[in-house]
């Protein structure tokens, strides 16, 4: 048995300068500096903020008879950036392992299955790194202008938002339950896992009832669900090889669900990232993934003006007024309008399976390693097309792909750059899946005759394709290129791709 006990504390301080200038008096590339306009216009500005993280943690390691195994694990953690009574939470962890294959029992069947292990886990850890320093405190904003008994405008100060001391760790908690397998002399080598982990006291923007008269910076809001199996496969015949040919083959695969399960009452939905102007693209509701894709669902386009006004007429509808080559758009809510509380679930971000590969080959010399990954099942949504960029560049699909008229398509609209019934909506909604070639590097080392006569231990030459090669339906750059994390997964705005790399290198060991 082991054990072991630590302190570690960390403290951040954080310096922000910045400036700004205006009034320049031409519009010059020469002129366009502070030194150029007038200096009661210049301004500088900067600021310091401190903060701190201090965690006390224990672990215990112990085995019995090499197959009895236990872990154990707790931790105490602490932030500034919480109000006193809510800075400290415990976190435990425990995982226990069984080799089955150690016992004498299994020695009958130990010729077909070489090893054995079954294992669980649980435990918590928190996260704060979302939640700004003092947001548990009520904030009052400055340069607020309210109009006298007059009408002139005077500057004076208001609350901007609720102090909310019950502001707490967000706690990540994990179940999982595996095995560990190995046949053929331990050249195949299995592992399966489920796993189970959820989010509660989730860190969210804000929301209170009117009546508070002010909002939440943010809040423990929700819990989100996600769950499902990993499984991992290799084999090599490094115990085999006779004529020098060596190779090893792995393969995963992994299964998700995402799902909230909880949200506060006060906020049954939350909206995320926005694009453009006025459109809340991704939101959090119980029952749908985390941040889904969230707009205007689309039954296909309208071809002639008389299915536009059967459209209107059977349904009532108010506030669109399609002409032919627009999308006809489903009233989600019934209220025979077309606006914002039509916009419902059209994608989600989260893949549905996740797999990578690996071959390593190896025969006199020469070595030659295929790393592939992927995933299936999520959507992207190709958020640089948007209303208030009507003059910028297009994909050439949106032209080739366009109506042209009665029955030249009906998936794709006429050429427009501003309907927000378009951009909007599912129709910029695409299958992200894909399959990239991670690496693919083919090496030959000198023999070692040679690297006797040069007095090294080893040579080599290598060549090698990073990222080279994507397989994917997404008509964008790249499926992975624009997505900026958090809420705003999946959203393509238009970032660089990762780029393509071709390597060519020499190693040398003396």
């Amino acid at each position: 048995a082991t054990l072991l006990a630590g302190v570690s504390a960390i403290k951040t301080h954080e310096y922000h300068i910045g400036g700004s200038y205006s009034g320049l008096f031409k519009e010059d590339d020469r002129f366009s500096y502070a030194d150029y306009v007038p200096d009661d216009i210049d301004r500088i500005g900067s600021n310091a903020f401190d903060y701190t993280l201090a965690s006390f943690f224990g672990r215990l390691n112990y085995s019995f008879n090499d197959r009895y195994l236990l872990n154990a694990s707790i931790r105490r953690d602490g932030s500034s950036k919480l109000a006193p009574g809510n800075q400290w939470k415990l976190y435990p962890a425990v995982s226990a392992g069984w080799i089955v294959s150690s016992e004498e029992f299994f020695a009958n069947i130990s010729q077909k299955i070489n090893y054995l292990k079954l294992r669980a886990s649980w435990g918590q850890n928190g996260n704060v790194s979302s939640i700004g320093i003092g947001e548990w405190k009520n904030a009052i904003g400055a340069n607020m202008l309210y109009p006298d008994a007059n009408g002139n405008l005077i500057v004076g100060a208001a609350p901007t938002s609720l102090a909310n001391p019950d502001l707490t760790w967000e706690t990540s908690e994990q179940f999982d339950i595996g095995a560990d397998l190995a046949f053929f002399k331990n050249r195949l080598n299995l592992t399966v896992d489920y796993y189970k982990k959820t989010t509660k006291d989730l860190l969210t923007d804000g929301n209170a009832p009117i009546i508070a008269g002010n909002t939440l910076r943010t809040k423990n809001a929700g819990n989100v669900v996600n769950r499902g199996w990993e499984f991992e496969l290799s084999y090599n015949n490094k115990a085999l090889s006779k004529n020098g040919f060596n190779y090893e083959i792995g393969a995963n695969f992994s299964t998700l669900k995402n799902e909230v399960t909880f949200l506060d009452p006060n906020s049954p939905i939350i909206y995320g990232a926005g694009i453009g102007t006025g459109w809340s693209a991704t939101a959090m509701q119980v029952g749908q993934p985390l941040w889904y894709f969230n707009g205007y669902k689309t039954a296909g386009i309208f071809q002639t003006q008389a299915e536009v006004q059967e459209y209107i007429n059977k349904y009532g509808i108010t506030g669109y007024s399609p002409v032919p080559g627009e999308p006809i758009v489903v009233d989600v809510n019934g209220d025979q309008q077309i606006t914002s509380a039509d916009w419902t679930y059209i994608g989600s971000p989260h893949p549905d399976f996740t797999f990578g590969g690996r071959v390593n080959l190896s025969w006199k010399g020469f070595d030659l390693l295929v790393f592939v990954q992927g995933q299936i099942g999520n959507e992207i949504l190709m958020g640089f097309n948007r209303t208030d960029r009507g003059t910028a560049n297009k994909p050439y699909f949106f032209y080739a792909n366009r109506w042209t008229g009665p029955g030249s398509t009906n998936s794709w609209f006429a050429s427009n750059t501003v309907n927000p019934y378009i951009y909007n909506s599912d129709l910029m909604i695409f299958d992200g899946s894909f399959t990239k070639i991670r690496q693919l590097q083919l090496g030959y080392s000198l023999p070692a005759s040679i690297m006797g006569r040069l007095k090294m231990s080893r040579a080599r030459v290598y060549v090698s394709l990073d990222d080279f090669f994507t397989f994917t339906k997404y008509p964008g750059v790249d499926p992975e290129g624009g997505s900026n994390g958090q809420n705003s997964i999946g959203i393509d705005r238009g970032g660089y791709p990762i780029p393509r790399k071709a390597v060519v290198g020499l190693t040398f060991n003396f």
